[in-house]
């Protein structure tokens, strides 16, 4: 009775012990949301380079040279990018 005159109502499941047993599970379910998300962007990065490897394997070699790739520069470019291929090694300027 002194608590609803105090105009606090008392919690069972907010008493301090309980609070520091739910922490934990807390930051455990957080770490396992982490990881699932990670897991998801990994996922979904494979894929967008398998596509992207697919679609320029699937071109002639005439026209992969029409924009500047050989064959064997295409994973590399599916997944970093242009810039990777055109630094890819120390001789690629003596074409």
């Amino acid at each position: 009775m002194s608590s609803m005159l105090s105009g606090s109502i008392a919690h069972p499941e907010l008493d301090a012990p309980s609070l520091a047993r739910s922490q934990p599970a807390a930051l455990a379910w957080a770490s396992v949301a982490r990881a699932l998300k990670a897991l998801a962007a990994s996922w979904t990065e494979r894929r967008r380079v398998r596509r992207a490897v697919l679609q320029l394997e699937a071109l002639s070699d005439r026209m992969l040279a029409d924009i500047g790739l050989d064959r064997s520069d295409i994973a590399r470019v599916a997944r970093y990018g242009r810039d990777a291929a055109e630094a890819r090694s120390l001789f690629s300027s003596m074409r």
